[in-house]
């Protein structure tokens, strides 16, 4: 198994079994650059942030890799995330409503830690399954 692909399998494991965002740090590099739909390009504590927020308003967030492709140093992985929101979530309060998300991310990886994370995912298909929006 490449260094990588396990890096990716052990993180995710990680957050599935704990949904703690502190449990990230070992993966990334400091000076990490974080890009997704919700908080556009942010550093490490944004980064740390924004999902200690999401697994507050997810408590049940679970995230399944459907395929993992490594390239040298660069991961492409599209995974399905799924949970309830029961707690605020980027201002919405609790909708009790379930998600069912594709997501993608590309992360690059320098010295075996995460140096650029780009999260891509459709927030309108997010909104309408929260019911907040047609």
């Amino acid at each position: 198994m490449n260094q990588y692909t396990k890096i990716v399998h052990d993180l995710f494991d990680l957050i599935n079994r704990t949904r703690g965002a502190g449990i990230m740090l070992d993966f990334l590099s400091d000076d990490i650059v974080y890009m997704n739909p919700a908080t556009g390009r942010t550093d490490k504590k944004g980064m740390l942030g924004f999902h200690t927020m999401l697994f507050s308003a997810f408590p049940d967030i679970f995230y399944q890799i459907d395929r993992l492709i490594v390239n040298g140093e660069t991961a492409v992985i599209e995974c399905t995330v799924s949970g309830t929101q029961k707690g605020d979530f980027v201002g919405l309060p609790p909708t009790e409503k379930q998600i069912k998300l594709p997501l993608a991310f590309v992360v690059t990886f320098e010295d075996g830690k995460a140096k650029t994370w780009n999260s891509y995912f459709d927030t309108g298909t997010m909104m309408r399954q929260l019911g907040v929006a047609k």
